[in-house]
């Protein structure tokens, strides 16, 4: 921690924004106290449990385009990454979301159809001039998009007309796929994924912050008063437990509503604040839908939007039940049974399926963007910065609409601040703390016991260590446990009852590596053999991408040679998909790639990978429906589509004795060869792609090499079963740490 700093400081509230202030401004030395008038903190952004479930107040997600921020949340919390689900609810049928006009033209009349097409098509309208929310939407998107959509769900927001919210609301929420104009892909309105953490629902990222600050934070204590003397803050007033009390401090961060604030400093501020009702629904059924939240647009709709929290995450949820938790800005005389109601006419669920239901109200959930209160806004800043000492952090305390990203993005933004005016220019920001490269290795075995044995041989001269060593072995009927525990007492072994797979098996050793809190995981299959410098040569790849999901050696056939080693010492070291004839090569053959020098490569080879912890994070584990083909493929496919990399690193060599297991029962082998094919290509490739694809395969494997034909029939049953079985999702990080192998997200 940073040297002490005499300033004391009183934060008021113990929401997101009051607890982050208060862990960054601890971890640089200033003395805090937060108080907090509930009995519980996270304000808006808290969670509890509720029937076995971890709830959320409302719905919330985690965007950010800002890489600081994304690592920072990372460091505090397992995060989940999950590609958005929603839908919205209009003219009595379900949409897409974000919405495409061409959607609505079945619900609409035919000059409503014809107004549309007229309004969309139209050249852009300049909105500089537009003063209130629906001038803009009638000039960037015309009448029939405002009447239809815009108007309605943003009314039943805010309670007030369109004419009489800002524009800078439009500005900012408005969001409509044009067909007829292209899409600003970059503008976090678009996003197509988001994160959520892992356990213990959204509060979790305040829990996190919390921890840190735990000792100094006042529950129940409602601040009345903010005391100063020749305009320079001298101490806040509180009440707790009916008594009237004093804290001395030098500033004040205040994160409660502007209106109270300003109150406290004798400022009247004509602002107001829309409540928000919360209505959670127990339903006896294990998922309601398949949507992460669900948007009601119609006015006559009681719900605003609408979240399924298992969706979210899966972590310690009851099987057979799931939560509902609907948003409601009306007033409704009996609003759980109006939700009810309301849902069941849209088709969502039926009446018979509600178990249980319970409302939470919260007052200031949304700051009210009518027309004007920027300069309201602005006026009021000025006179309280008058008080010096005084400052405002937080969405309602700023009255300004904030992410959670966005405000811990603020809260490090004020901490330097005030340390700049502390210390001067001379400083640097503690943040979170850094965790070390640690790095797991998992060895995936099945017979051959010499092969496991020469491996650990060569891990236990690997440099950079000592490692972490875990065996998973899959049901060896040799004496390959016993040789292990004689030879390498130190090596953990997972032994699983029989052989279930390559996915499986190495599943079962990066969910006991993650546990462990290892953040890298080196996989390797039993039959390799490592050089001496292949961790130290693949973390420095893996540490000059922050978007680093794998890094893989370059995989030289058994025997080890000494350098220089030409490409036909070469096995793999990238692979790509190569259009025609239309195939996956697992070792590059293309003449423009400088294949000594660490690259992007679009697939590796489960045999050797070293892999970063936020692939976990981002996309679950491997796929446990693939048996020993193409489940590296998939991965790979999967960690390219959530946007992270991965690399090959030249000068990390392994050795590796191809197909010495795969190929020992060949009608077994073709049959599993077939089953993977079908379920890759079903996953990732359009229907006719798959056919022209596997044709070629069969005419590549079998037709032109005749000694293959004998396995034909395996092949064609493997292919046909892979093409018909259902994707069933594959885990997700809440299985991966904490068991539960059928629970898959």
């Amino acid at each position: 921690m940073s040297t002490s700093i005499s300033k004391k400081i009183a934060i008021l509230g113990a929401g997101v924004s009051g607890l982050s202030a208060a862990y960054y401004l601890k971890k640089n030395g200033f003395e805090v106290k937060v108080f907090e008038r509930e009995e519980y903190y996270g304000g808006l952004a808290r969670s509890f449990i509720w029937h076995g479930f971890t709830c959320d107040f409302a719905a919330h997600r985690f965007f950010t385009n800002d890489e600081d921020v994304l690592h920072s949340v990372f460091q505090l919390n397992p995060m989940l990454r999950h590609i958005r689900r929603s839908k919205l609810y209009l003219k009595r049928n379900w949409v897409n979301d974000p919405i495409n006009p061409m959607e609505l033209l079945p619900l609409l009349s035919n000059s409503e159809k014809l107004s549309l097409i007229k309004e969309l098509s139209r050249p852009t309208v300049s909105t500089e001039d537009t003063k209130n929310f629906e001038d803009f939407i009638l000039a960037r998107y015309g009448k029939t998009m405002h009447n239809n959509f815009f108007r309605p769900s943003t009314e039943k927001l805010f309670r007030i007309p369109a004419s009489k919210i800002s524009v800078s609301w439009a500005k900012r929420k408005a969001r409509l796929v044009n067909p007829f104009k292209k899409m600003d892909g970059k503008s976090r309105k678009y996003f197509s994924y988001f994160y959520y953490p892992l356990e213990g629902g959204y509060g979790s990222i305040c829990d996190a912050y919390f921890r840190g600050v735990n000792h100094d934070v006042i529950m129940s204590a409602e601040v009345t008063g903010i005391i100063s003397k020749d305009e320079q803050v001298a101490a806040i007033q509180y009440q707790q437990n009916g008594q009237t009390k004093t804290y001395n401090c030098s500033a004040v961060i205040s994160t409660l509503p502007l209106t109270i604030t300003g109150s406290m400093l004798g400022i009247d501020v004509p602002l107001s604040f829309q409540k928000v009702d919360a209505v959670y629904l127990l339903i006896d059924k294990p998922e309601a839908g398949p949507y992460h939240w669900v948007y009601f647009i119609d006015s006559d709709m009681s719900i605003n939007r609408m979240v399924e929290f298992k969706h979210m995450s899966h972590y310690n949820a009851p099987p057979k039940t799931t939560v509902l938790c609907a948003e409601v800005t009306s007033e409704e005389e009996n609003l759980s049974k109006k939700v009810i109601f309301d849902l069941v006419r849209s088709g969502y669920l039926k009446e018979r399926d509600v178990l249980d239901s319970l409302v939470i109200r919260e007052e200031y959930a949304y700051p009210v963007y009518k027309v004007g209160y920027e300069t309201i806004v602005a006026e009021t800043l000025s006179k309280i910065q008058k008080i010096q000492g005084v400052y405002i952090l937080g969405r309602s305390a700023e009255f300004i609409h904030r992410e959670v990203d966005d405000i811990i993005d603020a809260s490090k933004k004020l901490v330097k601040r005030m340390l700049l005016e502390e210390r001067g220019s001379d400083l640097e920001m503690a943040t979170e703390d850094i965790i070390p490269n640690t790095i797991a290795i998992v060895v995936l075995s099945y017979n051959n016991v010499s092969d496991t044995l020469e491996c650990l041989a060569s891990l236990e001269k690997i440099g950079g260590g000592p490692y972490q060593i875990y065996l998973v072995d899959n049901g060896s009927t040799d004496d390959t446990l016993m040789q292990v525990r004689k030879q390498y007492p130190l090596v953990e072994i997972l032994a699983l009852e029989s052989n279930f797979g390559v996915p499986i098996g190495f599943n079962k050793g990066i969910i006991q590596a993650l546990r462990d809190g290892f953040n890298y995981v080196l996989i390797l299959n039993n039959d390799t053999v490592s050089d001496t410098a292949m961790i130290n040569e693949l973390l420095k790849v893996a540490k000059q991408d922050n978007d680093c999901a794998i890094v893989m050696p370059r995989v030289c056939y058994y025997p080890p040679k000494t350098a220089p080693l030409s490409r036909n010492d070469v096995w793999a070291d990238g692979g790509y998909f190569r259009r025609f004839p239309p195939t996956i090569l697992l070792k590059d053959k293309r003449k423009n790639v400088d294949f000594d020098k660490p690259r992007k490569i679009e697939y590796a080879p489960t045999c050797g990978l070293l892999i970063h912890r936020r692939a976990f994070e981002n996309v679950g584990l491997f796929d446990e429906g693939f048996f020993f083909f193409y489940e590296d493929w998939d991965y790979s496919e999967r960690l390219r589509s959530a946007g992270l990399n991965i690399w090959a690193a030249p000068d990390a060599l392994l050795w590796h004795k191809v197909s010495k297991t795969t190929r020992k029962d060949m009608g077994f082998y073709w049959r599993q060869m077939g089953e993977s094919t079908g379920r890759f290509m079903k996953r990732h490739f359009l229907r006719s792609e798959r056919f022209f694809q596997q044709s070629y395969l069969i005419i590549r494997d079998f037709l032109l090499k005749p000694t293959n034909i004998k396995y034909l029939k395996e092949y064609l049953q493997g292919l046909k079963s892979g093409n018909s079985k259902s994707l069933d999702t594959y885990p997700d990080l809440s299985v991966l740490l904490y068991g539960n192998s059928n629970d898959n997200d």
